[in-house]
Order: structure tokens, then C-alpha cells, then sequence
């Protein structure tokens, strides 16, 4: 009886050896195929999601656009380069004599403005800045929009230079893409 309970005892405890083995093997398996399902849900996310880039940006007197709260106006134009659509929700700027980014922006604004997937030169509602003065400027900044049920940050940069009136009446600042120092990679 006794050679007979180890036996069975035996028996059960390769069972039970077995049925961990399988079911370690069966709890690998699942890691791996969620793994592959993240991966693949991250890809379709990458391919789909809106990608924001600023196109053109202007600065200009805004003397009777009732949208700004001061007597300049920075105006963003963006393209939309993603197949989702998004919406803005802030902003985040600053206009300096430097074209070093700093910890903390001077200016935030909270908002919500859609732009349509693949739309290119959307114009969004425009920031306000102080007297940008007549010497070489910095607006440096960042939009913080949502996409797919994920937020993304776009940085920009821009340098201008104030140009007097010519014969045709052209004038004011012109903004082109800069680098700035300590500028953050893209999100």
C-alpha cells in the first residue's frame, strides 16, 4: 500500500510539474501575442494620428483685431500632414531678442480649434505679443493638440526681421524658420 501511494503521489506531483510547465508556456504565448497587438496598435496609431507642422507665421500691427488683447498679433498658419484629424487645445509662445528656448514660456492660452486631416495654411485665432521692437526677434513656442486619444506636442521656431515700407507699400515683419537653441525634439 505504501509502494502504492508513493507511485500515485509520484504520478500526481509529474502532473502537477506538467500542468505549471504548460501553463508557463501557455502565459508566454499570451505575453507574445500582446506584445504583437500593442505593436500593431502603436503602428496603426503612428500611420493614422494628425501631425501638426506650422507652415507660415506673421507678425503684424494688430490695431483694430479685436481677437488680440495687445497691440501686436503673431499669426500661425498650420498644415495638418496626418490622416486623423485634431484640435488644438493650447498654446504656449514667447518673443525674445534670443534664440535660446526657454524652461518657461511667457504666454499660454487655452483653447479649442479643430483642423481637419490633411488640411494645409489653417489659419488658428492669433497670439498676442508686446512691441517686438525693430531689431532681430525670436518667437519660439509649442501647440499641444489631440489626436486618436493621445495628446502630441509640435515645437516651432521662428526668426524675423522688420522691414520698412518699400514703393509698394510692403513692409513690416517677415518670419522664417529658425533653430533655437535648447529647442525640444518634436512629439
Amino acid at each position: 500500500m505504501g509502494i502504492l501511494g508513493v507511485v500515485v503521489g509520484a504520478a500526481t506531483v509529474g502532473a502537477a510539474i506538467a500542468a505549471a510547465l504548460y501553463a508557463k508556456k501557455a502565459a508566454e504565448e499570451a505575453m507574445r501575442s500582446a506584445t504583437v497587438a500593442s505593436d500593431a496598435h502603436e503602428a496603426f496609431v503612428a500611420s493614422e494620428r494628425a501631425i501638426i507642422r506650422v507652415s507660415h507665421a506673421y507678425l503684424y500691427f494688430a490695431f483694430d483685431d479685436l481677437r488680440v488683447n495687445s497691440p501686436y498679433a503673431i499669426r500661425l498658419d498650420l498644415n495638418n500632414l496626418g490622416r486623423a484629424a485634431t484640435v488644438i487645445t493650447s498654446v504656449s509662445w514667447e518673443v525674445s531678442e534670443a534664440p535660446i528656448f526657454p524652461e518657461r514660456l511667457r504666454f499660454e492660452q487655452f483653447r479649442t480649434e479643430y483642423v481637419g486631416a490633411g488640411v494645409e495654411n489653417n489659419e488658428i485665432a492669433p497670439l498676442s505679443s508686446d512691441d517686438p521692437g525693430d531689431g532681430p526677434i525670436w518667437i519660439m513656442g509649442y501647440l499641444e493638440y489631440s489626436s486618436i486619444g493621445r495628446t502630441y506636442r509640435t515645437y516651432f521656431c521662428l526668426s524675423g526681421t522688420y522691414h520698412e515700407p518699400d514703393a509698394a507699400g510692403e513692409g513690416g515683419w517677415r518670419l522664417a524658420e529658425a533653430v533655437c537653441q535648447g529647442l525640444p525634439v518634436s512629439t
